[in-house]
């Protein structure tokens, strides 16, 4: 019972204190009696009533003093109130309790709107640092894909909601899909299904108590993740042009409201911002996959120049790619050495086609005018506005036929002068020369063999025996450790299953 009442005071206190002073003055009426001295103490809790509980309460207040006021003239003897009639006390109290009204209503509206301003004060405050935070982001943050992860986490806490979801309207295939879902798996929608999907095809903003209510909404993803979606608030993101590029879904408002229109604001200021983060990256991959395409299509230019070296350039990269990730290089490492392995022989577009295209073996001055295309590949890619973080691609692509001993060409570089990048490159070209069908034969030593793809046993043997002569043995080991996945990936495209099988029964399937 105690701990009860203990806590309804505290849960009520403004309440409480008010009425004690009430009763306290009260009281006090039968200590003061001086004609209506005594009504001036009324003040006291209509006052703080009007600070403490609000216009409603505050009239209220006032009604009961001038009621309990009432009721002590009525009950009090004519002596009490010395020279005064009963009827001029009702007149006054009357007056006086009008005007304890008044007062009272007046400053506690006052108050009101006291607090109200400091509230919008403050949530302006709120809107203005989230907006300022998200600004932030997109000036100091340059991965698309981490960008975005902040700026829904950031709506997410601006919101004051549990999650919240990024969509992307694809035009073509008529779908929305998850760009960043938090705490959710990817989710794909045709449009006009689900509430994104009607998003995505009306551009209606969609606000609702409880989203279970909307006939379109798919119960499925909260039944599957075990969650209960309520409250929600989705909003279609437009670029420059007035295209709906994007979605904004926010879910369940973590004091159990719904959202409401200074929700809707707040967000729609977010969300002119996330359109430009939007919007760039879309250029940014357009940009990056039309420089791309361009990369792949001068490189499968080369290798077309003769049906034998079809899909060379292909394969270096993707050994290259596979030795690199096991020997744990970053990802912008990958991007370049994977640009240089694309373009590492742009530069025998510079040798004769007689030379390039002989079916021989090659005299010494044939030789030397084949060994100079590592010097125009660096020449050429020199030539390439590439990025700042691709700057190094016309140097590793250029030393791919430099050897660890220091007896490569065209500088003769050793050791770790040699960059990282190349010495993968030298392993992953070698590998493929000599597992791929080519014009001349094939060297073991002072041994001649055929033109034909040299068994797998035989390059394994020959990369093991160029440990630390013309390989690196660091990354020898990581292409023996990533051998299988190689072969695998080109199984049954270059290498047929006899030609693996015939190695080892373990890379079968």
């Amino acid at each position: 019972m105690i701990p009860k009442i203990k806590q309804y005071l505290v849960q009520n206190f403004e309440s409480v204190f008010v009425l004690t002073v009430l009763v306290s003055v009260g009281i006090l009426n039968y200590l003061i009696p001086y004609k209506l001295a005594f009504l001036n103490f009324y003040y006291i809790p209509v006052f703080l009533a009007s600070v403490l509980l609000g216009i409603r309460r505050t009239i209220l207040g006032a009604l009961l003093c001038a009621a309990w006021v009432l009721v002590f003239v009525t009950l009090s003897p004519e002596s009490f109130f010395f020279e005064q009639t009963r009827l001029n006390l009702y007149l006054n109290v009357i007056a006086w309790a009008c005007f304890l009204i008044l007062a009272g209503t007046m400053l506690s509206r006052f108050h009101h709107e006291k607090k109200q301003l400091f509230t919008r004060e403050k949530n302006l405050r709120e809107r203005l640092s989230t907006h300022l935070a998200v600004a932030e982001d997109l000036g100091s943050e340059l991965d698309f894909n981490t960008l975005f992860h902040l700026i829904v986490q950031k709506l997410t806490d601006a919101m004051k909601a549990e999650r919240s979801s990024l969509y992307i309207i694809d035009d073509e295939k008529k779908e929305v899909w998850t760009k960043v879902a938090e705490q959710v798996e990817p989710i794909r929608l045709p449009f006009g299904q689900g509430v994104c999907g009607r998003v995505a095809q009306t551009g209606e903003i969609i606000n609702v108590e409880d989203a279970w209510e909307l006939p379109y909404f798919s119960r499925q993803f909260d039944i599957r993740n075990d969650f209960r979606t309520r409250s929600m608030l989705c909003m279609p993101i437009h670029n420059r042009t007035g295209k709906r590029i994007g979605i904004i879904q926010v879910i369940n408002k973590t004091d159990g409201t719904r959202f409401n229109k200074a929700d809707e604001s707040l967000l729609q200021g977010l969300i002119s911002q996330v359109a430009i983060a939007l919007e760039n990256s879309f250029l940014m991959d357009e940009v990056e996959a039309s420089f791309e395409s361009s990369i792949r299509t001068l490189s499968a230019t080369v290798d077309a120049k003769h049906h034998l070296t079809h899909g060379h350039s292909q394969r270096v990269t993707a050994y290259s790619l596979l030795i690199a990730r096991q020997m744990g290089l970053s990802q912008g490492d990958l991007l370049v050495l994977e640009y240089a392995a694309l373009l590492h022989d742009i530069g025998k577009i510079a040798v004769p086609d007689k030379v390039l295209l002989k079916n021989g073996r090659f005299t010494d001055e044939e030789r030397m005018e084949m060994n100079i295309h590592p010097v125009k590949t660096r020449e050429i890619l020199k030539q390439f506005r590439f990025p700042a973080a691709l700057r190094e691609v016309p140097v590793i692509a250029g030393y791919h036929h430099e050897k660890y001993n220091g007896k490569g060409y065209p500088e003769g570089l050793a050791g770790e002068d040699l960059p990282l990048g190349s010495r993968i490159m030298a392993v992953a070209d070698v590998f493929d020369a000599l597992t791929s069908p080519r014009d001349y034969p094939k060297y073991d030593k002072d041994e001649v063999m055929s033109h034909q793809a040299m068994p797998l046993e035989r390059a394994v043997k020959i990369l093991e025996s160029e440990r630390d002569e013309h390989f690196d043995s660091r990354v020898v080991d990581a292409f023996m450790a990533v051998l299988p996945q190689a072969l695998d990936q080109f199984r049954g495209e270059h290498f047929s299953e006899s030609y693996i099988a015939a190695y080892t029964p373990a890379f079968s399937r």
